[in-house]
């Protein structure tokens, strides 16, 4: 099993859990919120590392209505299959909420899919050291502007600090990151 890659035409998927991720991935792209949906159990666990953890469907609906929201596009890296029930790869993150805070992606060097049958029943994500300091950095300029500014809709979207997810949250971040953007004429990338 060790070998199993997702690479290109030439590099073909071979091993039936790396293709089911990658199929995955191909709705996550074409964000197809209920496609997604039906690649997990109902109990499904989703932990980014450090971070949070959501647990189900439902959570997890929010989850994939803000990707959405925020055309977030996936591109999987060298999938391999660790164990019969467990395949992990690296995911590279693009979407509008990352490029607006002048973050061109961001990178997630191990992301752990385990499957119950064909469902996955557990993700478990690692964000590379560079792209949360990056995520940081942007970070902090915006929430600096948001407090002095919108401090009620920014208590709106991290409510004791943590981020809401839903396709509603996406529409408002990505308002308030252009209106951000456009008072700095020299760009997210500088302060």
């Amino acid at each position: 099993m060790e070998g199993d890659r997702w690479m290109d035409d030439e590099h073909p998927v071979t091993h039936p859990l790396v293709a089911r991720v990658a199929d995955y991935v191909d709705a996550c792209n074409r964000h197809d919120v209920d496609a997604v949906l039906g690649f997990y159990t109902t109990d499904v666990r989703f932990e980014l590392v450090g971070a949070w953890v959501r647990q189900g469907r439902d959570e997890l609906r929010r989850l994939a209505e803000y990707d959405k929201g925020t055309n977030c596009v996936l591109s999987m890296v060298n999938p391999s299959v660790v164990a019969s029930d467990t395949v992990e790869v690296e995911l590279v993150d693009r979407n509008d909420w990352f490029g607006l805070v002048g973050v061109d992606q961001v990178i997630f060097p191990s992301v752990t899919f385990r499957f119950r049958g064909d469902k996955i029943s557990e993700v478990r994500v690692v964000m590379s050291e560079d792209g949360a300091a990056a995520l940081s950095r942007a970070s902090s300029r915006v929430m600096a502007w948001m407090r002095e500014k919108y401090p009620g809709e920014l208590a709106g979207l991290m409510p004791g600090g943590r981020r809401v997810y839903s396709a509603e949250a996406a529409a408002k971040w990505l308002r308030l990151l252009k209106e951000w953007r456009e008072e700095r004429p020299w760009g997210a990338s500088r302060q």
